[in-house]
């Protein structure tokens, strides 16, 4: 284990940092951090409806085409991790394969991504599922906020104790995850083959409430795959917190999309043949809860919702460890305001905890924004995923291109022959995802909002960040990358 220690620590002085943070999180932990952050459980729980609503159940069949699609992302982002397993890997891969300037707006794109959907999560999921638990009024929107705000206090006090109780936390989410899907599918399908409500045909009805078209109804269901997996790469942001990274993130990555896809389709059959009315599902706020109580009863389906709740609770948890590192991260380059202040680890946590207290208050803020103003709220949400399949598609470029420049850093997971291909479909399939996020007129609003982000970074990189790092005291070049005589010898700017 000390050798494995010092091989892991020897790989981010490699990169030109020092090893600051707690090494304490092994394999387990570190899949567990993108299956949680994928959280197969919130995304159908939030998306389910959206999806039998514009194409019917067989809007179910358009999971495994998702799946393909980030998989193949997934070995993509697996062979990049394996290669630059360091935090902040949103910024750290852009700006080491390209530029700082590019890894800055799509850091910034990432953070506003985390901290919209994340922030607003914690008052639209956790405080009305505490409220069903516990039998509060949900309608008490000063009730609901006043929860949120205590959750997300609880949620930054984790982060700052320690990545270890992080991790156990998120750990546990694996149970729920499976308990809110997998085993509430089985149940409900076992109950409905003891008393069938309708043929097993309904799994590829397009009768949908929307009365869309079959082929616009196809292309919206994709929703339900698009907008919950993502988020797979999350483990390479706690790179610097784990053992033998080089090995252990890429199988993280790689393997919650595998789990996710398997576990989801699993869930979604047995949901589709369970949904005792499909548009009373879909006008439902909570269409999964409907169908849960439909044939548990109160009581039992609680038990469901207690599991919702967990799982949507560490989703929150390691969403504030992942956009925690990716600021600390842009703070040891001085890519940031007072990066001085956001770039010290607690030394007796050895947690970035400054950057986690911000981060923190960033989530509070979009919870209170979506509070006072749900309908702009949901504008904003909408642009989420279009900020990260941007992300994405960007990254799979700058790989593509750059990827023989740095063939000389250890990795323990390669393409090899199938990089060509791999590269060329999933290129392929992020385009495509983007077209779907984009061109529906539901969502034009998103895009604006996406573009009005990627907007404001630009406008600050020209603004601040150009001089800073033309002057070289912000940021990294490639020539910093691992291996080269620069990285080994200099201090990141502003030491």
């Amino acid at each position: 284990m000390s050798q494995l220690h010092e091989s892991d620590d020897a790989t981010v002085t490699t990169f030109g940092y020092p090893q600051q943070l707690r090494r304490a999180l092994g394999y387990v932990s570190l899949f567990t951090v993108s299956f949680s952050v994928i959280s197969i459980t919130t995304g159908m729980y939030v998306n389910f409806g959206f999806g039998i609503a514009n194409f019917g159940v067989a809007a179910i069949w358009t999971w495994p085409l998702v799946v393909v699609g980030q998989l193949l992302l997934s070995l993509i982002l697996a062979e990049l991790g394996s290669r630059i397993p360091i935090a902040g890997v949103g910024y750290q891969w852009s700006a080491r394969l390209v530029g700082p300037g590019l890894g800055w707006v799509i850091a910034f794109g990432i953070m506003a991504a985390f901290t919209l959907a994340s922030g607003g999560e914690t008052l639209l999921l956790i405080s009305p599922l505490i409220a069903a638990v516990v039998n509060l009024d949900a309608s008490n929107l000063v009730l609901m906020a006043a929860i949120a705000v205590a959750v997300l206090v609880v949620v930054g006090a984790v982060n700052v104790a320690s990545v270890w109780l992080t991790a156990r936390i998120n750990n546990v989410s694996l149970l729920t995850e499976v308990v809110g899907t997998v085993v509430l599918g089985l149940v409900l399908l076992g109950l409905f083959l003891a008393h069938p409500i309708h043929s097993p045909s309904i799994l590829f009805s397009t009768a949908n409430p929307a009365h869309n078209p079959a082929w616009y109804g196809f292309f919206l269901a994709m929703l339900i795959g698009i907008f919950t997996l993502e988020g797979q790469e999350s483990a390479s942001d706690l790179g610097e917190e784990g053992h033998g990274v080089r090995r252990n993130v890429p199988k993280a990555i790689i393997y919650s999309v595998i789990l996710s896809g398997i576990f989801g389709m699993i869930t979604l059959i047995c949901l589709g043949l369970a949904i005792p009315n499909v548009a009373k599902a879909a006008a439902s706020p909570a269409p999964i809860a409907y169908i849960a109580e439909y044939w548990l009863g109160p009581i039992a389906s609680k038990i469901f919702i207690v599991c919702v709740l967990y799982s949507v609770f560490a989703l929150i948890v390691v969403s504030v460890a992942a956009v925690a590192r990716l600021v600390f991260s842009l703070a040891r380059d001085n890519m940031v305001p007072a990066s001085t202040f956001l770039r010290r680890v607690n030394p007796i946590t050895r947690t970035p905890a400054n950057a986690i207290v911000l981060v923190t208050l960033l989530f509070i803020g979009v919870m209170l924004f979506a509070a006072r103003f749900p309908d702009a709220y949901a504008i904003l949400i909408a642009s989420t995923p279009m900020l990260s399949f941007t992300g994405y598609l960007i990254i799979t470029l700058s790989y593509a291109l750059r990827r023989r420049r740095i063939a000389h850093l250890p990795t323990a997971f390669d393409l090899g022959r199938w990089a060509v291909p791999v590269f060329t479909v999933t290129t392929i399939w992020l385009v495509g995802a983007l077209l779907v996020l984009t061109l529906p007129a539901p969502f034009h609003d998103g895009v604006k909002t996406a573009a009005a982000v990627f907007a404001i970074a630009v406008i600050w990189y020209f603004a601040w960040l150009r001089r800073r790092i033309k002057a070289g005291r912000a940021g990294i070049s490639f020539s910093q990358t691992a291996g080269s005589p620069e990285a080994a010898a200099a201090p990141p700017p502003g030491t």
